[in-house]
């Protein structure tokens, strides 16, 4: 297609002004460009430049990453832990292995231990160039074992880089969650009224035919049954995206971009039982981001993380860490170590994990009364 002429309305057109608020997130331009076709796309990227300020190259890397990640051929690694297992196993008896207590939201208790390398495991839960992706997470759980050792020696928040680590790891499993996908899924459940957005995003006429020409390889002069005939191809194309899961794979670096930057300005508290207190346990949805002073303890309750009060997680069964104010370690009694519990039981989505020298079953069927029944969207 050809790059000549402009965007009719100018810095007003949607195209525009989602390139513009898009600006920085490669994944976000990367979905709209599979969207609307990454070929097509291709052709307004000087157009877009131009009109947005974005720098070509940043959009020409957006569509590279929309090309790698929608081929078929990409590495995939089917079974993807959503709890780092650098943390799992700190809760797991190690024995030819390492192994876990079970407690299913659905089943109850299991009868035999779990494998860790069986635990918070999702089939393709990315579907696509999800080996990539595994590669980038790696780095960030690899050095966990350093900041526990940081942590047992008192030494973590001398060593500015394992601070970061943390961050790191409550970003990651923010990202990679039964929650964001939950929510992600859910936003586009709905059609899209894709012919109004091709009305809306002051796409040229010459791009709108030549697309046509292109996709039905022959030329039509009515602008706008060309536009209705494409937007109809557009949407179903888009849910199909959806369903191969495209759009997660693209969005997922953006949002852990998201989530790592919103803690850059924040310490890091270390949170630890009592001698007399209880330990922590873990579910399979484990970072908690809770609403100051509601009910809501994540982004399926309306709480974008950037809203909650504050962001937790358990690493282990004596360490939790928790976004704060100023960076100190803290010892929590029984009672605030079992609010914490409770919160891991709340949130997961199947299962909730702790030592096998523990016996957490009867906390955890009395705290699955405070889950909200309508939390998981029906279906997801």
């Amino acid at each position: 297609m050809s790059d000549e002429g402009s965007l009719p309305v100018g810095q007003g057109t949607m195209l525009v002004e989602i390139v513009r608020q898009f600006r920085g997130q490669r994944g976000a331009i990367a979905s709209v460009a599979a969207s609307l076709g990454i070929d097509g796309f291709e052709a307004l990227i000087p157009l877009l430049s131009r009109e947005t300020g974005v720098p070509i190259s940043e959009l020409a890397e957006s569509v590279e990453v929309a090309r790698q990640c929608s081929d078929p051929i990409a590495g995939i690694v089917p079974n993807q832990h959503l709890v780092s297992k650098t943390v799992l196993r700190r809760f797991a008896l190690n024995r030819n292995g390492h192994y876990l207590k079970e407690y299913s939201i659905a089943n109850g208790p299991r009868a035999t231990l779990t494998p860790v390398r069986k635990a918070t495991v999702v089939e393709n839960f990315v579907r696509l160039d999800s080996a990539s992706l595994e590669t980038t997470w790696s780095r960030v759980e690899t050095p966990i074992p350093n900041v526990m050792n940081a942590i047992a020696s008192g030494t973590l928040f001398s060593q500015p880089n394992l601070v970061d680590v943390v961050k790191n790891a409550l970003a990651l499993h923010f990202a990679r969650s039964h929650e964001l996908l939950a929510s992600t899924t859910a936003q586009y459940r709905t059609p899209l009224p894709l012919e109004r957005f091709l009305e809306a995003t002051g796409l040229p006429r010459d791009w709108i035919l030549r697309a046509y020409d292109e996709r039905y390889g022959h030329s039509v002069t009515d602008l706008n049954y060309a536009r209705s005939r494409l937007s109809v191809d557009l949407e179903r194309d888009f849910q199909s995206q959806m369903a191969t899961g495209l759009h997660f794979r693209l969005r997922i670096p953006d949002l852990y971009k998201a989530a790592r930057s919103f803690m850059d300005r924040s310490g890091i508290q270390v949170l630890m039982p009592a001698p007399d207190a209880g330990h922590f346990i873990i579910g399979d949805n484990p970072l908690i981001t809770p609403e100051r002073g509601g009910p809501g303890i994540g982004i399926l309750d309306g709480i974008p993380i950037g809203n909650a009060v504050t962001v937790t997680m358990p690493l282990s069964p004596t360490v939790a860490v928790a976004l704060a104010r100023d960076s100190e370690f803290i010892e929590l009694p029984d009672d605030e170590v079992q609010k914490l519990n409770r919160l891991q039981v709340m949130k997961a989505r199947h299962s909730v994990y702790f030592e096998p020298n523990e016996d957490c079953d009867e906390f955890i069927q009395g705290s699955l009364s405070y889950r909200r029944a309508d939390r998981w969207p029906q279906g997801l």
